[in-house]
């Protein structure tokens, strides 16, 4: 339907979108500039992650401090796979005709991605606590690949090692000074929360209702229910006898919103991850600033249509 004049509408400025687009992939140089003074995320030298390094090895030996580092593994790469949605959302925008639905798809993984970073990245939890939602990512992830494999195949041909065995991991933890509750749903008084119930608490109170709303509303798209699939359209009165014809609409203002609730997320994820880390927060400030002044610039002007 994009593109026919007969069923869509793209009311959007394409230089705005061009120009959000080039800096969303600076994302991906401010994220790689971290990552080449700190390679292996390590933490600088007095830095909270070395502490909880050391503290890990003497509450559990060496095999405990690996546990931790999982923790930090997994930001790295929750952040690193939502700096490659940005790309992909950076792609979209360029188009002649932007693909609302598909960038708001894209950013919904990033606001998830994003907020699981932040809450692994969580200041306030003790070393233990911070082992412990590192397992329980991981165990979410090993069921979630038991049951590809007994889907596709019982003898997991097609799927591969994805995923370390669930068992290899309840062991795992039996050797580790952590508490797991007898149903195994709990570590450390720790819970994995539901995606939706993570967003409502992040970054914090003070916008959390904003992320949510816009979380359970780019889900709406992705799960393709009628209410999200017709966002986009502008749907008239029916006739006598219950006709109509919608128009698919793409306007500058939905592409604004699912973009920069995206990139904010990540960076309030990659602050808070940099925070433990000790990297200096110049360059991460100066993005936003940056970023500040594109979208007050760009508001400050009429936006075009195609």
């Amino acid at each position: 339907m994009t593109g026919d004049g007969r069923w869509s509408m793209t009311e959007v400025d394409l230089g705005r979108c061009r120009a959000v687009a080039e800096h969303l992939r600076l994302v991906n140089v401010l994220l790689g500039s971290y990552v080449e003074k700190d390679p292996f995320w390590e933490g600088h030298a007095g830095s909270q992650a070395r502490k909880e390094a050391a503290e890990a090895r003497q509450l559990g030996g060496v095999p405990f401090e690996i546990a931790l580092r999982a923790s930090y593994s997994m930001m790295h790469l929750g952040l690193f796979s939502a700096v490659l949605h940005l790309k992909a959302i950076a792609a979209l925008l360029e188009l002649e005709d932007p693909l609302a639905d598909s960038v708001t798809l894209l950013a919904r993984a990033v606001l998830e991605l994003s907020a699981r970073a932040w809450w692994l990245a969580d200041p306030s939890l003790s070393t233990e606590q911070r082992t412990a939602r590192g397992f329980l990512e991981k165990i979410e992830s090993a069921k979630e690949a038991k049951k590809l494999k007994d889907a596709c195949d019982p003898s997991g041909n097609g799927v591969g090692e994805v995923a370390e065995p669930l068992e290899a991991l309840y062991d795992e933890l039996q050797s580790t000074p952590l508490s797991v509750n007898a149903t195994r749903t709990t570590i450390q008084g720790q819970h994995r929360p539901t995606a939706t119930a993570l967003l409502a608490s992040f970054p914090g109170n003070e916008i959390a209702a904003s992320h949510e709303r816009f979380f359970r509303l780019f889900s709406a798209t992705s799960h393709g229910t009628l209410y999200g699939l017709t966002l986009l359209f502008d749907v008239p009165p029916p006739d006598d006898m219950g006709k109509t014809t919608a128009t698919y609409r793409v306007t500058q203002a939905w592409l604004d919103g699912p973009v920069s609730t995206a990139i904010l997320a990540l960076c309030w994820a990659v602050q808070r991850v940099g925070a433990l880390l000790a990297w200096d927060e110049g360059p991460l400030n100066s993005y936003l600033e940056d970023l500040d002044n594109l979208y007050a610039e760009d508001e400050s002007q009429t936006s075009g249509s195609r």
